[in-house]
């Protein structure tokens, strides 16, 4: 009886393995096929980078090379929800998203230029949270946030020079500080960056920057001028008596 029954106890192994290795192709075609319908589904415009590039439109006026000690310059930086993917060439909707600038203005006559945001009186309504940041290292920016009314998102404040010098100002905007911030046609997981369009892509007197002797200024920004200067709505001028 023992020896009868060998045969069929290897029949019935055999059998349980080819269904066991039939049952894992099948699971496995099965979970490729799904996760290909959910990629498929995923209605989204990756970003042609590493990031998607929102466009922020910025304006400082007058927009001129020359100030004198005592002017007033006025930045503006005002913009719907509406908002233009520089590299895609589209245009996508936000809703109730935070925007976190950052104003940056450096004296850059001197090698290495200083941070020289205090050079200025700054003159800002109440309603907009901005004001000045100091670092561990003494560096002075202004900081804060946006203000939304109705997804019209606005900055204005304005900078009236107390001393002379060669400036550089630059204003940035994190778009990735809060990650869960999202908008249809985003691709989960991609990230979100600015690009603050200064005067309507105006050079902005960039070429101050190569009269530096700070070779950050004078070699390193222009080397890759779009990225380094323009991109952080850069603008170069002087502050005379």
């Amino acid at each position: 009886m023992k020896g009868s029954a060998g045969p069929f106890r290897r029949f019935s192994h055999v059998k349980y393995y080819a269904m066991k290795t039939t049952f894992i192709f099948w699971f496995a075609f099965l979970l490729l096929t799904g996760l290909q319908f959910y990629s498929c589904k995923e209605d989204c415009t990756p970003p042609l980078g590493t990031a998607y590039k929102l466009e922020i439109p910025i304006t400082l006026t007058p927009a001129q090379d020359t100030f004198h000690v005592g002017d007033t310059i006025t930045i503006v930086s005002s913009f719907s929800n509406c908002m233009y993917e520089k590299d895609l060439d589209q245009f996508f909707t936000i809703e109730n998203w935070q925007f976190f600038p950052t104003s940056k203005v450096s004296e850059i006559s001197s090698n290495p230029a200083k941070s020289a945001m205090l050079d200025f009186n700054i003159i800002i309504d109440s309603i907009y949270d901005y004001e000045y940041f100091y670092y561990a290292n003494n560096e002075v920016d202004l900081s804060g946030e946006y203000l939304n009314q109705s997804n019209i998102y606005d900055l204005k404040y304005r900078l009236i020079p107390s001393k002379t010098g060669v400036y550089h100002f630059r204003h940035l905007v994190d778009l990735d500080f809060i990650r869960s911030q999202t908008f249809i046609g985003k691709c989960k997981n991609e990230r979100v960056e600015a690009f603050v369009n200064m005067n309507e892509d105006a050079d902005n007197n960039i070429h101050y920057l190569s009269l530096s002797p700070d070779p950050h200024y004078n070699t390193w920004i222009l080397i890759k001028p779009e990225l380094r200067f323009h991109k952080f709505g850069g603008y170069c001028f002087v502050v005379v008596e």
